[in-house]
């Protein structure tokens, strides 16, 4: 049960990132420079931490998914910075 439920908030972190990322393409990206976050790029990144704290403190044989999900989350952060 756990790890639906884990798999459910990763997806849902995941998905909000690709809404952010699809909606500064629709935009045209930032000219010049480093892009800056918007409020919903911003949002995003905050629910990822929340979200790589939660998969850091929960416990550690989950048969490899917390692991997993992590990587996935850290990777996500490393993108929208």
């Amino acid at each position: 049960m756990r790890k639906i439920i884990l798999a459910i908030v990763v997806s849902f972190f995941l998905f909000q990132l690709f809404q952010c990322t699809v909606g500064n393409i629709k935009r045209g990206g930032q000219s010049g420079g480093a892009p800056r976050q918007g409020g919903n790029e911003q949002r995003a990144l905050n629910h990822l931490r929340k979200a790589q704290a939660a998969l850091k403190r929960a416990s550690r044989n989950k048969g490899g998914h917390r692991v997993r999900a992590l990587k996935k989350t850290n990777q996500a952060i490393r993108q929208l910075r």
